[in-house]
């Protein structure tokens, strides 16, 4: 997508629109120009999320313009700002999705606790996996500056945890995997990149990541759920994975 340069003073006003157009935005020095100043909340939740995807976005910027001890400190705040987000998640009532048939409303009344206990976890996967796509930035951070076994090792980490914890099919894994795969290759360790394209390989099928969420706009007011698919998506993962991935399928 080609972007227009663009002002923080002619950018979207409401956090959710002007996260989303930085998310989507290839410049980075566009990207923290739409990052500056964002208008502030007082909904403890949606000022998490608001906080922490703003902290993965500059560090993903500046990750691209290798000023890196800033962008490896934006990302260490980002994986803080999204523990925030974790502990908001616990501290609100989890919204119940609206039951069209009458059994299941009756289920889901006599079964309250489990429901909000599940929707609760649902809401946490996401910021779960949202966090380990902050962790790929120190991840690449290292790469960028020349040590390619740290940075294949934490992406191994990464696809560990987000594997034995986590939804496999949530988009991103595939392209952490493959990256792995791309960095122990370039030192020359066949066996570890070998590993991590088999994990790779098994994200394909009826196991294929879901579909990323990338409408045009998000609603200004979404659901809790709606929130946490927002941010995950407005997380991307640093634009050198997916030049990795591009390298490793070739």
């Amino acid at each position: 997508m080609c972007a227009l340069p663009i002002s923080a003073s002619d950018a979207p006003v409401h956090p959710i629109d002007r996260l989303w157009r930085a998310s989507r935005t290839d410049g980075p020095a566009e990207q923290l120009r739409l990052l500056a100043d964002l208008p502030l909340t007082d909904a403890p939740l949606q000022a998490a999320i608001f906080a922490a995807v703003t902290q993965h976005l500059r560090a993903r910027a500046l990750l691209s313009l290798t000023i890196l001890d800033v962008a490896q400190a934006e990302a260490s705040e980002a994986l803080s700002a999204w523990d925030n987000v974790a502990v908001a998640i616990g501290a609100v009532d989890p919204q119940m999705a609206m039951c069209a048939h009458a059994f299941h409303a009756r289920l889901a009344s006599r079964h309250l606790n489990a429901y909000r206990g599940f929707a609760r976890w649902q809401l946490l996967e996401l910021a779960r996996v949202a966090r380990l796509k902050s962790e790929t930035i120190l991840a690449e951070v290292a790469l960028a500056r020349g040590d390619t076994r740290l940075a294949a090792e934490a992406l191994q980490r990464i696809s560990t945890i987000w594997r034995a914890d986590l939804p496999v099919r949530l988009p991103g894994l595939h392209a952490v995997e493959l990256a792995a795969a791309h960095h122990y290759a370039a030192f020359s360790d066949a066996a570890h990149a070998q590993e991590m394209r088999d994990r790779a390989a098994t994200i394909a099928g009826v196991m294929s990541a879901y579909p990323e969420d990338a409408p045009e706009s998000w609603p200004l007011q979404p659901s809790q759920e709606g929130l946490l698919r927002f941010a995950f998506a407005a997380a991307r993962l640093p634009a050198s994975l997916d030049i990795s991935r591009g390298i490793t399928q070739a």
